[in-house]
C-alpha cells in the first residue's frame, strides 16, 4: 500500500484524522457509494423534483428520522445531531465530474446516500422534439 492509499475502516470519525485523509475517506466511501447508483431520466423538471425530494425522504425513513416535514427545522437539527446525520449539498465540481455535485447524506461519518443534482436536457440543435429531452438525476438511493 503507498503512502497516498487508504486503509478506510468505516468506524474511524473524521475528528481523528487530518484534511487529506478525510478527502480521502470521502472519495472512498463516494466511489463505494456510486457502485449502487442508478440513472433515472424525466422528461419534465417537476418530476424530477419531487423524485429527488422523495429519494431525501426515503433515506431519511432508512436513517429512522422519517418523514416529519411537520416538525420545527430546530426539532429536526437536533433529531439528526442525535442520530449523527449529516446532510450536505456540494456545488463545487465542474467539467467531467459536474454529475457529481448534489446531496450527500451521512450517518455517524459514513456516507449513505448520494442524490445529484437535476441534470437539465442537453441542448443539440438536431434533436427538436421536446419530448425526446430528459431530466437527469443520478442516485443509490433505496426508492
Amino acid at each position: 500500500m503507498t503512502e497516498n492509499q487508504s486503509e478506510y475502516q468505516g468506524d474511524q470519525t473524521i475528528g481523528n484524522m487530518t484534511l487529506e485523509e478525510v478527502g480521502l475517506h470521502d472519495s472512498e466511501m463516494f466511489n463505494a457509494v456510486i457502485k449502487n447508483a442508478k440513472r433515472y431520466t424525466f422528461v419534465d423538471p417537476n418530476t424530477a423534483i419531487k423524485f429527488v425530494s422523495g429519494c431525501i425522504g426515503a433515506t431519511l425513513d432508512y436513517l429512522g428520522i422519517g418523514r416529519a416535514t411537520q416538525l420545527p427545522v430546530k426539532v429536526l437539527d437536533e433529531i439528526q445531531r442525535q442520530k449523527g446525520i449529516v446532510i450536505e449539498h456540494r456545488k463545487h465540481f465542474t467539467g467531467e465530474d459536474v454529475w457529481k455535485n448534489g446531496i450527500y447524506i451521512y450517518k455517524k461519518d459514513i456516507m449513505v446516500s448520494f442524490i445529484s443534482d437535476i441534470f437539465a436536457p442537453t441542448q443539440n440543435p438536431i434533436l427538436v422534439n421536446p419530448v425526446m429531452e430528459q431530466w437527469i438525476v443520478f442516485t443509490n438511493a433505496r426508492i
